[in-house]
C-alpha cells in the first residue's frame, strides 16, 4: 500500500516537496538504482540474519524515507528519500523470499503465497487511491505520511515480537 501509494502519486507528492516535474523522473529511477545493489548485498547478507532483524531494518529504512520525505523539500531531500527507500526495497525484495518457508515449510508454501499475494494485491491497489483522497480532502500529503509512519512503526514492532514458529507446530497445524 506505501510503496503503491508512493509510487502512483510519484510526481506529484515530488511538486508537493519543491521538486519539478522535469526531476521527479529522476528521483524515482534513483530508487530503483539504489535498490537493486541493495538487493544484490541483502541476497548475501540476510541468509545470515534472523528474519525478523531483517524485517525491522527494512522497515526502519522505510520508516526513515517517511520521516525525510515529510519533513524536508528540494532536490537533496528527494535524492535522500529515493536512496533510503530504495535501500529498504532492496532488502524487503530478498526478505520477501526468505521469510515463507523459514517460518511456514514449503509443504504448503504455494497456498500461503497465494494468500499473501492477495493481500497485497488488495493493499496494493488501495494505496494510490488513499493518496489521492487524503490529498484531495486536505491539499496535502502530511496526513498520509502520518498514516504511512504509523503503519511502518506497527510493522516495525511486529518485527521485533514475531518470533520464528517452532515447526512441530506448524507440522501439527497443517497435516490432515
Amino acid at each position: 500500500m506505501i510503496i503503491t501509494g508512493l509510487t502512483f502519486r510519484f510526481l506529484s507528492i515530488m511538486v508537493s516537496r519543491g521538486v519539478s516535474q522535469a526531476e521527479a523522473p529522476f528521483i524515482l529511477s534513483v530508487i530503483a538504482l539504489t535498490g537493486l545493489p541493495v538487493t544484490l548485498l541483502a541476497g548475501a547478507i540476510l541468509g545470515k540474519m534472523k528474519t525478523n532483524k531483517a524485517a525491522l531494518l527494512f522497515t526502519v529504512l522505510l520508516s526513515t524515507s517517511l520521516i525525510i520525505i515529510s519533513k524536508g523539500e528540494g532536490r537533496a531531500m528527494a535524492v535522500t528519500f529515493a536512496v533510503v527507500l530504495g535501500m529498504s526495497q532492496g532488502i524487503q525484495a530478498v526478505w520477501g523470499g526468505l521469510v515463507w518457508p523459514e517460518y511456514f515449510g514449503t509443504a504448503h508454501l504455494g497456498s500461503i503465497r497465494g494468500l499473501a499475494m492477495a493481500t497485497s494485491i488488495i493493499a496494493s491497489a488501495l494505496g494510490p487511491v488513499l493518496f489521492g483522497v487524503v490529498f484531495d480532502f486536505f491539499g496535502t500529503y502530511m496526513s498520509m505520511f502520518i498514516v504511512c509512519l504509523v503503519l511502518s512503526g506497527i510493522g516495525a514492532l511486529f518485527a521485533v515480537i514475531t518470533k520464528k514458529p517452532c515447526m512441530e507446530t506448524i507440522k501439527n497445524n497443517f497435516e490432515p
